[in-house]
């Protein structure tokens, strides 16, 4: 009934957190079809799955909707990033998705329910004031670690720091809106030097 889509999250994220959400089990791990957003958008959203994406209603933060998503596939398509763009923060915060997410559940109900959150990607929301979330604004994983100093670990806390704050709206989002199947997933992956490769694709 409502897939979860957060960007970017990884398994070792969500192992950090997982006892503190009752709502997080069954875990299991898939390779994506896309190692980014966009190539995730082009292989998932086809013809091949038409008569489910027909009926779904696509809630997106992620900007690249609007050039790799075909419209006319879905029911309806809310770009929450047009309005909801945070400038300070640069990203667009989960509650402008889960808002719209509980707004459109209750006004057209529709039959299936895609949201896309920004969350866990960077930047990193809730290290407000400190040098790594303003750091974080302007610099890849890579300049973050080799020309900052900041470790591998520093950055992970991070990450998770932005999956507690989607994970936190999505107490919210399922307190608000009914749904049988609920499924929480990704749509890609990151690197933290894994291979020593640093986010992704």
């Amino acid at each position: 009934d409502i897939l979860i889509i957060l960007d970017c999250m990884t398994c070792e994220m969500v192992n950090r957190c997982v006892d503190e959400y009752s709502f997080l089990s069954d875990m299991d791990s898939i390779v994506s079809v896309g190692s980014t957003s966009t190539e995730w958008m082009e292989k998932t959203f086809t013809q091949n799955y038409l008569s489910e994406v027909n009926n779904t209603l696509y809630i997106t933060g992620n900007t690249h909707s609007h050039d790799w998503i075909n419209y006319e596939y879905f029911y309806n398509v809310k770009e929450v990033w047009k309005e909801g763009w945070h400038v300070d923060s640069k990203t667009v915060p989960p509650r402008r998705i889960t808002d719209t997410a509980i707004h459109h559940h209750r006004k057209s109900d529709p039959k299936r329910m895609i949201l896309h959150y920004m969350q866990p990607h960077q930047p990193f929301i809730n290290l407000n004031g400190t040098s790594l979330y303003e750091d974080s604004n302007n610099m890849t994983l890579e300049e973050l670690h080799y020309l900052e100093g900041y470790s591998r670990e520093e950055i992970l806390d991070a990450y998770v720091g932005n999956l507690r704050a989607v994970l936190d709206d999505i107490v919210l989002l399922l307190s608000n809106i009914a749904g049988d199947q609920v499924v929480i997933s990704a749509d890609h992956g990151e690197a933290l030097v894994e291979k020593s490769v640093w986010g992704h694709p």
